[in-house]
């Protein structure tokens, strides 16, 4: 990677654990501690729209749970994986999610259904998985008639009492409908986490500025800035929330676009400039009146549009 790059691949990396990750976090760690305490899977399910931080959040508690690391014992040497993350297809069966969690396991994957689920429960144990995570969770939930939706839960539920391991579930908003019309899965997820959008305010010390102060110091850290704005003022905060309404994976599209923008420049510095050309070259499906550029309007015009 060229020098701009790693800037740029840094600050994608940077990570500001606002209360409602730092919550989630805790809520799925606490999940693991649980289960480990009282010997029955008591599980944690995410809910969010799309950019609200799941990926996020699941690969956050995959490091702190730390790597895949070889450990010697009286029965030999076993390779732990102390987190196993796995994201479901789009068009996914029992099998198919099935396969694809032995493949994340290292573990022969041949077999019909029935030898499959033995496999994944043998592999959780031997390994010594601490977390399991099923990220977008919602394309096997939701899929099929009211049948299809109760073998899946079933399948859900025999793997988490045959292996003990607690099995947090990811995606959008309603998956968890279906969990909670199988009471004898749902009460294995008493751990719920509903993650949405930062909301905004004019308060100095809003959330939303918050993490736009710590986004805005770290393009200054990296980019080496002399000449900025500074995105948690009034006016651009608002701006920015209109270009994105609070979703976090939309916020760190524009900002990455107008970073990169002014480090292409060279001259250590960003403008206004770099946020009204990007935005109106990005898609953000939850931006605020996308007629309107948030970035060439005045202050009371970005408030109307989105006070609305």
């Amino acid at each position: 990677m060229n020098k701009i790059e790693v800037i740029l691949d840094t600050f994608n990396k940077f990570t500001i654990p606002h209360s409602q990750y730092q919550a989630a976090i805790d809520c799925i760690l606490t999940s693991i501690e649980t289960t480990r305490e009282r010997g029955t899977p008591c599980c944690a399910l995410m809910t969010g729209d799309s950019g609200t931080g799941k990926s996020s959040i699941c690969k956050r508690v995959e490091l702190m749970l730390g790597p895949p690391h070889d450990q010697l014992s009286e029965k030999g040497m076993t390779s732990v994986l102390p987190c196993l993350n796995c994201s479901v297809p789009a068009q996914p069966t029992i099998k198919s999610l099935a396969e694809e969690i032995l493949v994340k396991l290292g573990t022969p994957m041949a077999g019909h259904v029935g030898a499959l689920e033995h496999r994944i429960v043998q592999s959780l144990i031997t390994r010594q998985v601490q977390l399991c995570f099923l990220d977008e969770f919602h394309h096997l939930a939701t899929r099929g008639a009211e049948k299809t939706q109760r073998v899946t839960c079933d399948w859900m539920k025999y793997l988490l009492n045959e292996s003990g391991v607690p099995i947090c579930l990811a995606g959008e908003v309603g998956y968890d409908l279906i969990i909670d019309a199988h009471p004898q899965l749902a009460r294995r997820y008493p751990y719920r986490i509903a993650l949405k959008p930062l909301p905004f305010s004019r308060t100095p010390d809003a959330e939303f500025r918050k993490v736009l102060s710590a986004l805005t110091g770290e393009m200054i850290k990296l980019g080496k800035l002399e000449d900025y704005i500074y995105l948690a003022d009034e006016h651009f905060a608002a701006a920015i929330y209109m270009g994105c309404a609070g979703n976090m994976d939309g916020l760190r599209l524009v900002l990455y676009a107008a970073f990169k923008r002014s480090l292409a420049r060279g001259n250590r510095t960003l403008l206004s400039e770099d946020f009204a050309s990007t935005i109106n070259m990005l898609h953000i499906p939850t931006r605020i009146r996308p007629d309107k550029n948030p970035f060439l309007i005045s202050t009371d015009a970005v408030y109307q549009a989105i006070s609305k």
